[in-house]
């Protein structure tokens, strides 16, 4: 009779002691698969698209100077330019035919926009905000000067201000009956729509003005870009300032640009260095010059519509940029 009988089956296990010459030898090996994955995924990854913010050249009729650019809030298509170029045959500042320039198709084309104006040469525009058929000019040598037709007719508005030199000019937000001027000696502020200026330049340490810019969120928040001296921020309305520049590599800066959006966003044209942003209400400063084929920036404005995208006004030439 067959028996089967149960088997006990253990097999014979290898115990294998992984002493530390063991352990050293599986971590480089470890280390020498890892090293090699890294290598092969590294030409992928270097060659991988790289999207950058590219500026585009607009057309414009003449070789001036574009010192100063705005925009309508009311529609984005209507800019303005103001423009000027110096005479070295009588050594003064002019413009070639007026010195404001206005466009209604966003930039593709410019017509002469400055009756009244004596072919001056135009540092800076604004537009009020709550009339956007309101604008300022401030002038090298002619002071301020007011259109209140959408820039067809302006007339001479700077009673107060010693000299005609303006450098920059900025409308309180709330109030557009306020007005802020910088000049070659200090700021002046007007409470009447620009007929009187006086002066508010309390605790700023360079009066040597170049740009105004107010927080469209806080009127009570401006900075100035100085001459050499980068950007100073006041937060009482003009009264006390103070050093705001970090990062900042330009020490002459000819135009601010704050984002109607969001304020804390501000962007600053330089002399030499581009453009630079700073998204911290001023504290902190980085370059934002790719494909900008002039550094030498006197003018930016933003879109409304898309604060995205920005106008830069160069030595000739304007610039345009869509941030991603």
């Amino acid at each position: 009779m067959l028996e089967i009988s149960e088997v006990d089956f253990q097999p014979q296990r290898e115990m294998v002691s992984m002493t530390p010459v063991k352990l050293l030898r599986h971590g480089k090996q470890v280390l020498l698969w890892f090293l090699i994955v890294v290598l092969l995924l590294y030409p992928v990854a270097a060659c991988a698209p790289v999207s950058v913010s590219v500026w585009e050249q607009l057309p414009f009729p003449v070789d001036d100077v574009i010192w100063c650019l705005a925009i309508d809030p009311n529609d984005s298509q209507i800019l303005y330019a103001g423009t000027g170029v110096y005479d070295t045959g009588h050594g003064v500042f002019k413009s070639t035919d007026g010195g404001v320039y206005k466009s209604t198709n966003g930039g593709t084309s410019w017509v002469v926009s400055a009756k009244g104006l004596p072919k001056c040469f135009v540092n800076y525009l604004v537009i009020d905000p709550v009339n956007s058929q309101t604008l300022y000019a401030g002038t090298d040598g002619d002071g301020v000067f007011k259109s209140t037709d959408g820039g067809s007719n302006w007339v001479s508005s700077f009673n107060g201000l010693p000299d005609g030199f303006v450098n920059c000019l900025a409308i309180d937000p709330v109030n557009s009956q306020t007005l802020y001027a910088g000049t070659t000696n200090e700021v002046f502020k007007s409470n009447d729509g620009g007929l009187n200026w006086v002066s508010s330049s309390t605790g700023l340490t360079h009066k040597d003005v170049f740009c105004l810019a107010i927080d469209p969120n806080n009127s009570q928040i401006l900075y100035v870009g100085t001459y050499h001296h980068g950007v100073f921020k006041n937060s009482d309305s003009g009264t006390s300032w103070v050093y705001s520049s970090s990062g900042l590599m330009a020490g002459d800066v000819l135009y601010l640009a704050i984002d109607p959006v969001n304020s804390q966003t501000i962007y600053a044209g330089t002399l030499g260095y581009g453009v630079y942003k700073s998204s911290d209400s001023g504290t902190s400063w980085t370059d934002l010059s790719s494909g900008l084929k002039n550094s030498f920036v006197h003018s930016l404005t933003i879109d409304p519509s898309n604060p995205q995208t920005v106008y830069a006004g160069t030595e000739s030439r304007v610039f345009r940029i869509t941030l991603k």
